[in-house]
C-alpha cells in the first residue's frame, strides 16, 4: 500500500492527474458562471496548466492567486471581445439568413474581423498569465501569434467549431459532449492547448532574449 502511495508510482501519478484535472475543471466552472469573470478564469487556468511546475504553491493557490492579479486586464479584453464576437456572429447570420443574396459579398470583411477577434480570445488570456505587458500589446501578439501558427488556429477553430455543430444537430452528442465538460472537458481542453502553446511561447522568450 505504501508503495502506491509513493508520488514516483506512475499509476499514482496518474490518479493524481486526472484529480487535479477534475478540481481544475470544478474550479473554473464555479468562478465563470457570472460570465463576465470568463476572462479572469481562463487566465488563471492556464496559469495553473502552464506555469504550475514551476511554483511550489497547491493548485487552488496558484489559481485564485493568479485570478486576483490577473482579474482587471484579463476582464478588459474578455467583454468586449466576445461582445464583437457575438455581434459579427449575428451579421453573419443576417448576410446568410436576411439579406438578399446580392450582400453575400459583405461576408468577407466579417469573416476576417471575426478570426481577429477569436484569436484574441484564443491567445491574450494564455498571454496574461505568462507575460506582464500591456493589454494593446496583448491584443497585438494575440493576432500575430494566430497568423504565424496558422494551423494551430484552424485546427483548433475546426474542432470548436465541429462540437457545437454536433451538438445542435445531435441530442445524444450534446448531452455526452456537455457531461465530458462538466466533468473534466474544460481542464482537458486547456492542457492539451497548454501543450502547443508552451512551444510558441518559448519561441516568443527566446527571441526576447536574443534582443536583450
Amino acid at each position: 500500500m505504501s508503495r502506491f502511495f509513493n508520488p514516483e508510482n506512475p499509476v499514482f501519478r496518474f490518479l493524481s492527474g486526472i484529480f487535479d484535472m477534475i478540481l481544475l475543471n470544478v474550479i473554473f466552472i464555479l468562478t465563470s458562471l457570472p460570465l463576465f469573470t470568463i476572462g479572469a478564469s481562463l487566465t488563471a487556468l492556464y496559469s495553473v496548466l502552464l506555469w504550475r511546475e514551476n511554483d511550489n504553491g497547491y493548485l487552488h493557490q496558484i489559481y485564485f492567486s493568479s485570478f486576483r492579479k490577473n482579474f482587471r486586464q484579463a476582464t478588459a479584453v474578455w467583454i468586449p471581445c466576445f461582445v464583437v464576437t457575438l455581434f459579427l456572429s449575428y451579421e453573419l447570420y443576417l448576410v446568410f439568413r436576411v439579406l438578399d443574396p446580392f450582400w453575400r459579398f459583405l461576408q468577407f470583411p466579417i469573416w476576417i474581423s471575426l478570426f481577429l477577434a477569436v484569436s484574441i480570445l484564443l491567445y491574450a488570456f494564455p498571454q496574461i498569465a505568462r507575460f506582464e505587458q500591456k493589454t494593446l500589446l496583448i491584443l497585438k501578439n494575440s493576432i500575430l501569434i494566430s497568423i504565424s501558427n496558422i494551423v494551430l488556429t484552424i485546427a483548433v477553430l475546426a474542432v470548436s467549431f465541429f462540437a457545437v455543430d454536433l451538438c445542435l444537430h445531435n441530442g445524444d452528442w450534446l448531452v455526452l459532449i456537455f457531461s465530458i465538460y462538466l466533468f473534466i472537458g474544460f481542464a482537458l481542453t486547456g492542457k492539451v492547448f497548454s501543450f502547443y502553446l508552451r512551444s510558441v511561447f518559448r519561441k516568443i522568450e527566446e527571441g526576447e532574449q536574443k534582443r536583450s
